[in-house]
């Protein structure tokens, strides 16, 4: 995690500085920057994961005013991908860094897929409005979006959390190649959210888009991070990525996704009240501790564990529910009563 020190900033306006984000796997090069206003905390996560050949690099950023909740927060591509007819891959599964969905429109890629991965475990979480953005690419100065079939999206956002009420707005640039044979790949290419506390967020836009527009990506090393990804796309890998490789064989992504969370959910919690704590979790610490518990991986969890009370073997789950079975033959895919409300994931046990 980067939590490389203010600079200066060199766009002429002094009343921002500005954060560098680090790839710390080629020699400490500057990846790209953002500003945001003196005072405030930026951190970012540059991660390479070379076992993901087809999309190796997950960048996530966050800058916060630490004495309100005012944030902007930049989440990593969402790479996609969809194959047609298909014996090998589940909807939702997790292949090579890509995701096996079927193509979506801007709405729905971003209502149905981003929000309820990055805040689907808020209490009260609700959509308050959905809207088209126009030329978001050109905006946003994505040059290479420009001769790719592309369209940018935004959803408002209400929810608790921690007690207190925001509104956030989710922020989508979704892209789509033309099929490749029997595959289309697709992806949110653009990702990112504004927030504030709920009636404050209109009043808090100026500043906060600021921050997301100053968004800066550094030419030569996007250069080698191209090469890098063409290497790994080739099947031909450096030395330095395979012995990289097999350091972070048991580090998967989905982990780094959870620590991702559990570290923004932590930063928000001392955003609002750094005296508080969460006695629902302590509970859950305490029963886990006396025996009350059987733990599975939940990546739609802030703090990717779910807790089943009823110690059975096998959990299933759609990202929303939870079907809890002792029978190893029981696949919610094919249960007609439940099909219909899928695709349904097996939990990993912890």
């Amino acid at each position: 995690m980067n939590q490389f020190p203010a600079q200066p900033n060199t766009s002429g306006d002094a009343r921002f500085v500005t954060h560098h984000i680090i790839d710390e796997y080629h020699q400490g090069m500057i990846a790209a920057t953002f500003e945001h206003p003196p005072g405030w905390r930026a951190q970012s996560q540059l991660v390479w994961n070379f076992q993901d050949t087809a999309h190796a690099l997950q960048v996530y950023a966050l800058a916060f005013d630490p004495n309100g909740v005012e944030a902007c927060a930049f989440m990593p591509v969402e790479s996609c991908f969809w194959l047609q007819p298909s014996f090998f891959y589940t909807p939702g599964q997790k292949h090579r860094g890509q995701t096996y969905l079927p193509p979506m429109s801007a709405p729905d890629a971003l209502t149905q897929f981003a929000i309820p991965k990055y805040r689907g475990d808020r209490w009260n979480l609700r959509i308050v409005f959905l809207q088209p953005v126009p030329n978001m690419a050109q905006m946003l100065g994505i040059n290479w979006l420009m001769g790719v079939r592309n369209e940018g999206v935004m959803a408002r956002l209400e929810y608790e959390e921690n007690g207190q009420q925001f509104e956030e707005d989710f922020y989508a640039c979704v892209m789509w190649h033309p099929p490749i044979g029997e595959q289309t790949n697709w992806a949110l290419a653009k990702l990112f959210s504004l927030r504030a506390a709920r009636g404050q967020l209109d009043a808090s836009r100026q500043e906060l888009w600021r921050v997301a527009t100053s968004w800066q990506t550094n030419p030569q090393w996007v250069q080698l991070a191209e090469q890098v990804q063409q290497q790994l796309h080739a099947g031909v890998m450096t030395q330095f990525a395979i012995n990289d490789a097999v350091r972070r064989a048991q580090n998967k992504m989905g982990q780094q996704l959870r620590e991702y969370r559990e570290w923004e959910s932590g930063l928000h919690q001392q955003m609002v009240n750094d005296r508080w704590a969460s006695q629902e979790r302590i509970n859950e610490r305490r029963g886990e501790a006396l025996g009350g518990y059987q733990r599975f991986e939940d990546p739609n969890s802030a703090f990717g564990v779910h807790y089943d009370k009823s110690l059975s073997k096998y959990s299933w789950t759609n990202g929303y529910r939870w079907i809890h079975q002792n029978n190893p033959l029981y696949d919610p895919n094919t249960d007609p009563n439940e099909s219909r409300n899928g695709p349904w994931t097996l939990a990993n046990p912890l």
